[in-house]
């Protein structure tokens, strides 16, 4: 007996006839793809398999394929065509990386739909490791082959002995702009080189000519000599570590140490990908809600747009009355430099100004008050303020 899928993450697209090819046959991506004969909300009962819904695990599997591995998903029902007769469903099917993988058919592998573990296993496997094995031996000598390539040196130290499939997914979509390397298990002598506290940790390396001036050179350091710079990934700013995250890190790295390179970043296609996901959920945030009642879905619309303060419009934008001497904060969106998006939206961050506590929404006002006789009651009167401060950014948040 069948009952409804449990809360959990959202599974991959559905396929079609008319898409599949497009999609999955013609695209560089490895791919994963779930056969089944059912609806997506259910999945299969205790004791159930082979009767064609989704399996309890996949869309968790599922949601862990990103950069150049992709799920996917067919309904037999409606796309008869593309699933093999004779299969108990659900099956899983593996297209491995590059177009020649999926043209051999004996190269298409198939598990059972309770194997999603193992068919990403498997996806991962079909992606070739471009990335750079270093030590302590090798790391200098792959800085200076960068330099003279022009290209930025990104490492992923690791307490692990292989590099992770993002890793990898990496090198290759960064290959001809960012040599990507692997460090396993770093001594603590490089990892205080390297301004890494723990383990896994990115960090970026790059060459600069030393010029006439500079305080942190050491004594007797010739001008032109070539010093290494480090850069370590900031979750504060690009948030936890995944390829979205580590590619847009990348870029902004190579926007100011290779701007030629910048260009071919965003028009490849990662970098194409991530510019429409990024305008796709710009559009979802700023479109009017629509649809029949039982959609539930926001109608995707134009981005809203973002003002650009200068010294001519800032009295106008920001008036003086934002600027009692009350406690409370507000973010102001506009373009002050800096920044961790993708393309024409890379270069946006919130700027700070002081705000009235009272120019909040009285519901607010009720809930900071309600936090602070909390902290107060537990005798929390230090930590209060903080807490204080990171509640009022976050109902600020929502008011915007």
């Amino acid at each position: 007996k069948k009952k409804k899928k449990k809360k959990g993450p959202e599974g991959p697209p559905t396929l079609t006839e008319d898409d599949f090819g497009a999609t999955v046959l013609k695209s560089q991506n490895a791919w994963m793809v779930l056969f089944r004969d059912g609806e997506a909300g259910e999945e299969a009962g205790d004791g159930d398999e082979g009767d064609g819904v989704v399996p309890d695990d996949w869309a968790k599997v599922a949601s862990k394929a990103d950069g150049l591995i992709s799920a996917g998903e067919v309904d037999c029902k409606v796309s008869a065509k593309l699933c093999d007769s004779g299969v108990a469903l659900p099956y899983i099917k593996v297209y491995g990386f590059g177009l020649d993988e999926k043209d051999d058919i004996m190269a298409i592998e198939r598990f059972k739909g309770d194997q999603a573990a193992r068919a990403l296993q498997e996806a991962s496997d079909s992606l070739p490791d471009a990335t750079l094995k270093l030590n302590a031996m090798t790391t200098d000598h792959a800085m200076s082959a960068s330099a003279q390539e022009g290209r930025l040196l990104l490492i992923l130290l690791s307490n692990k002995s292989e590099p992770p499939t993002m890793l990898k997914s990496l090198a290759l979509a960064m290959e001809d702009q960012v040599a990507v390397g692997f460090y396993p298990n770093p001594d603590p002598q490089t990892m205080q080189r390297f301004q890494v506290p723990r383990l896994p940790m990115f960090v970026s390396m790059f060459a600069s000519e030393a010029m006439p001036g500079d305080e942190d050179l050491p004594p007797g350091t010739p001008p032109g000599a070539m010093q290494i710079g480090i850069k370590p990934f900031d979750p504060l700013m690009f948030g936890r570590p995944t390829f979205e995250s580590v590619f847009a890190f990348s870029f902004n790295m190579v926007a100011q140490l290779f701007p030629e390179n910048a260009d071919a970043m965003l028009s490849g296609e990662v970098g194409t990908r991530l510019r429409n996901a990024q305008g796709g959920a710009a559009g979802d945030e700023g479109g009017e809600g629509g649809g029949s009642a039982g959609a539930g879905k926001k109608k995707a619309g134009a981005p809203k747009a973002i003002v650009e303060i200068s010294a001519a419009n800032w009295e106008e934008v920001c008036p003086p009355r934002l600027f009692e001497r009350r406690r409370g904060v507000a973010h102001v969106r506009g373009r002050a430099g800096g920044g961790q998006g993708v393309g024409g939206r890379a270069h946006e961050r919130p700027v700070r100004v002081r705000v009235g506590r009272r120019q909040l929404p009285p519901r607010f006002r009720r809930g900071l008050r309600r936090a602070a006789n909390g902290l107060a009651h537990h005798g929390r009167l230090q930590p209060q303020k903080a807490a204080l401060r990171r509640l009022r950014g976050r109902l600020w948040h929502r008011i915007r």
